[in-house]
C-alpha cells in the first residue's frame, strides 16, 4: 500500500477532486429535479383552469358592488410599507376601482343582449 502511496505523488489531488464531482453531480442533478418540479407545477397550473364560462340567463341584472375609491389610475403601494403595515396590525389603505373598468363592464353590459338592467351596489 506505501508503494502505491509512493506511486502516485497526487493523491490528495485526486481524493478532493473525486469529491468535488460528487458535489458538482448533487447540485446538478438538485437543480434539475427542481426546475422539472416548477415546469411541472406551471403546465399543471395553466392546463387546470379551463372552465367554461358561466352563460347568461335572458332578462338577468348586472349587480355592480362598487366597494373603495373610485379613481382614474390607481395610487403606488410600497410592498415594503405594506408588509409591515400588516406585521403591526394597522389598517390598510381603502381599496381602489378603476374608473376604466367599471365604465367597460358597462359597455359590455350594454351590447349583451341578456343583460337588461344595472343595479349598483354602493354600500
Amino acid at each position: 500500500m506505501e508503494k502505491n502511496i509512493r506511486k502516485n505523488k497526487h493523491w490528495l489531488k485526486d481524493v478532493l477532486s473525486a469529491c468535488w464531482n460528487v458535489v458538482n453531480f448533487t447540485r446538478k442533478a438538485f437543480l434539475n429535479i427542481l426546475f422539472l418540479i416548477v415546469a411541472f407545477v406551471i403546465v399543471a397550473a395553466l392546463l387546470a383552469n379551463t372552465e367554461a364560462p358561466t352563460p347568461v340567463a335572458k332578462n338577468s341584472i348586472l349587480k355592480l358592488k362598487l366597494v373603495g375609491n373610485i379613481v382614474e389610475q390607481k395610487a403606488f403601494v410600497d410592498p415594503y410599507s405594506e408588509i409591515l403595515m400588516g406585521a403591526l396590525g394597522e389598517k390598510d389603505s381603502p381599496p381602489e376601482m378603476l374608473l376604466t373598468d367599471i365604465l367597460l363592464a358597462i359597455k359590455e353590459a350594454e351590447n349583451d343582449a341578456n343583460i337588461s338592467a344595472l343595479y349598483l351596489d354602493l354600500h
